[in-house]
């Protein structure tokens, strides 16, 4: 990644690590450490459910490749956040490589995470 793609990802890491200490607080020590509540859900029946977790994404849109649709970068997006609830980090990254971004062959462009961050 870029440096500036880099330190954003940094940041980001840093945001799934903090809500992992803050929502850890809001737990009893038997929850913690058993890694999930029982109590009764919306249908009343009493389930497990695992502690409160925060995984992230970042897709980067980089010029100078083909174009892509909506479709591609959700599917990316998918496999992406897949991969982030399965790292110890929380965190998954990766790169498209376009050179217009079309929304569905519309001429809009998908902002990348620079503009989406500014």
């Amino acid at each position: 990644m870029s440096g500036e793609t880099g330190d954003f990802a940094r940041r980001l890491r840093g945001v799934c690590a903090r809500f992992a200490s803050d929502a850890e607080s809001l737990y009893a020590p038997q929850h913690r450490c058993s890694g999930y509540i029982e109590c009764a859900g919306r249908d009343g029946v009493v389930t497990r459910f695992p502690l409160l977790t925060c995984s992230i994404a970042l897709l980067v849109l980089a010029g100078g490749g083909r174009p892509v649709t909506t479709d591609e970068v959700a599917q990316e997006l998918t496999r992406l956040k897949a991969a982030a609830k399965k790292s110890p980090s929380s965190f998954a990254a990766a790169g498209l490589s376009t050179s217009n971004c079309s929304l569905d062959g519309g001429a809009e462009s998908l902002a990348t995470p620079r503009e989406a961050a500014g």
